[in-house]
């Protein structure tokens, strides 16, 4: 999960935040838990929930000093946000920004702006670096060595783009991440699921290699909360297609019926 995630109130709430040291917004007792969102999230939110709210306040949270937090979807929706279960306490608090009326919306505050032009700007160059290919799992890649021995190459997943379950029949292969976190999901032969978090906050559980082995289905996807990741892939023996297998949904359902929701959301039906 990112370092932030963010809470929009009013601004009364926020100082009742301040003066008591504790938010329980109503949502905590009628649902549950607290409604966040991530960065990239926040208009959409703005946008959806709080048009003619007049001014609001932002909270921007330490991800980590909050409570039990789940990623969830709403119903009928694909993407997930930070469901936080307890109250946000201030100690979680990094700061407040004030959210004013703009043209029947809200106006981002300047920082929160500035990260996006940053990403966007990073995420621009990063695609006019390569001569990305649309590889037939999903994600953009490209082949960047390749000799007797192994082949390397650069995957980039942006919102949208996974990894399908997949498996390389030849040989191992490696994950390496370079930039933002992923989520990579490899089954044994006897279909236990593993899930690992590949990125680069070793502080915080992620693992930046994870090796799959021969003939292991596989599949990824971005992180919640991540606007995109990049890095390796590594095959030894060299990457062929001949030894590359796209999966089927009804086929890895049928096989193993307790994966359904994996399988239907990063699964092709080929």
């Amino acid at each position: 999960m990112p370092e932030f995630i963010f809470h929009i109130c009013s601004p009364s709430e926020a100082a009742n935040l301040r003066s008591t040291g504790a938010l329980r917004p109503a949502s905590l007792a009628t649902e549950g838990f607290v409604h966040c969102c991530f960065r990239g999230q926040i208009a959409g939110v703005l946008q959806r929930y709080f048009r003619g709210a007049g001014e609001l306040a932002l909270l921007e949270l330490d991800a980590r000093s909050v409570g039990p937090t789940r990623v969830e979807a709403p119903p009928n929706a694909s993407e997930g946000f930070p469901h936080v279960y307890g109250s946000l306490p201030l100690a979680a608090l990094r700061r407040v920004h004030a959210l004013k009326p703009h043209d029947d919306g809200h106006a981002l505050p300047s920082e929160l702006a500035a990260d996006d032009a940053r990403e966007a700007a990073e995420l621009d160059a990063l695609l006019a670096s390569q001569r990305w290919f649309d590889h037939p799992e999903g994600p953009r890649f490209v082949e960047t060595q390749r000799d007797a021995h192994r082949t390397c190459g650069l995957w980039l997943l942006t919102p949208g783009r996974s990894a399908a379950f997949h498996r390389v029949r030849n040989g191992a292969e490696l994950w390496i991440a370079q930039r933002g976190s992923i989520l990579l999901h490899v089954l044994d032969s006897d279909g236990a699921a593993t899930t690992h978090r590949l990125g680069l906050d070793v502080a915080h559980g992620e693992q930046p290699v994870v090796a799959v082995p021969r003939d292991a289905w596989q599949a990824a996807e971005l992180a919640p909360g991540e606007p995109f990741a990049m890095g390796a892939n590594v095959c030894a023996p060299p990457f062929e297609f001949n030894a590359w297998e796209l999966g089927a949904r009804s086929a890895l359902t049928a096989r193993w019926p307790q994966h359904r929701a994996l399988f239907e959301r990063l699964a092709q039906e080929s």
